[in-house]
């Protein structure tokens, strides 16, 4: 019902802003550092939305595939 879908998102709502919020200071930050680097500084931007490690470097390619 109408009724119950308002009451969850009144749930959800504190939650979210928190998310928004955090996610908003973060990307400020990451701009910032991006902005500000200079030739003594390395900026990493590790993805991690297929759950990826981080291995060493020369490991062969086919170790992905057999994880």
């Amino acid at each position: 019902s109408v009724l119950k879908c308002i009451k969850q998102l009144k749930l959800k709502t504190p939650q979210y802003l928190s998310h928004v919020y955090i996610k908003r200071k973060q990307a400020c930050y990451s701009e910032h550092i991006k902005d500000n680097v200079d030739d003594q500084t390395v900026v990493c931007q590790v993805d991690y939305a297929q759950n990826f490690g981080l291995d060493n470097q020369d490991q062969i390619q086919s170790a992905y595939w057999f994880k």
